[in-house]
């Protein structure tokens, strides 16, 4: 037999036994504690999983708001049959003043040249609107690679500045309304509608097209010079 010592220490009183009732009690209990854990660490699980899910998917619905032809590529074997190269050049005399803008369109051996002009404007909204114009000229989704002088165009969307804007209520980092903001949506609506490489080129170097669209953009401004002089 083994003999059972209980050995004494000041201070401490050993736990009285429990009586049948309370052992029930806590047997009866013991399991729905175990359950009500198990739960609350599923649902913590679940709901981390479905956050994460839904981090995803907003990120992936952003991604075909900003890239819309996505679709128009998976539809069309993933990719667009004509493929176009632009250059665009805006000039402003003044700034703001009057302003004239330029596009050459080159497709394999054929070319066209694009101007305008406006009375009052900035060198920026000329930069815009020349890129506007050119791929107003485009009847059909394309894949564009657009060269321009204009690093302000360049980086908006090289740099996701205008995405940023338009989720952020056409607002700066600084909270100032966005400028132009009329000429980005209407850019936007041909970035969704084109595959477009922005490509900044030096201007007024050697680069021969460039050089021909700031020659039709000043040009558009000295022809309606000569007409109101």
């Amino acid at each position: 037999r083994r003999r059972v010592v209980a050995v004494g220490v000041k201070g401490f009183e050993p736990p009285a036994p429990c009586s049948q009732s309370t052992c029930a009690t806590e047997l009866r209990y013991t399991p729905f504690a175990f359950r009500f854990w198990r739960r609350l660490v599923i649902y913590r699980i679940s709901f981390h999983l479905s956050t994460a899910f839904i981090i995803k998917f907003k990120q992936f619905v952003l991604i075909l708001v900003e890239r819309p032809q996505i679709w128009y590529n998976f539809k069309n074997g993933g990719n667009m049959d004509k493929k176009i190269t632009i250059y665009t050049d805006g000039a402003c005399s003044g700034n703001p003043g009057p302003g004239g803008w330029g596009a050459v369109l080159i497709y394999k051996q054929k070319q066209k040249e694009l101007s305008g002009y406006e009375p009052e404007t900035t060198n920026n909204r000329m930069e815009l609107t020349a890129a506007i114009r050119a791929l107003d000229a485009l009847k059909e989704p394309c894949e564009v690679a657009l060269y321009t002088d204009s690093a302000y165009l360049c980086r908006a969307f090289n740099e996701k500045w205008v995405y940023n804007w338009m989720r952020n209520g056409w607002k700066t980092s600084a909270k100032a309304p966005v400028e132009n903001r009329a000429l980005w949506e209407a850019l936007l609506k041909h970035a969704s509608y084109h595959n477009i490489r922005w490509i900044k080129v030096k201007g007024h170097s050697d680069n021969p097209y460039n050089n021909r669209c700031d020659q039709l953009a000043t040009g558009a401004i000295k022809a309606h010079a000569k007409k109101g002089s």
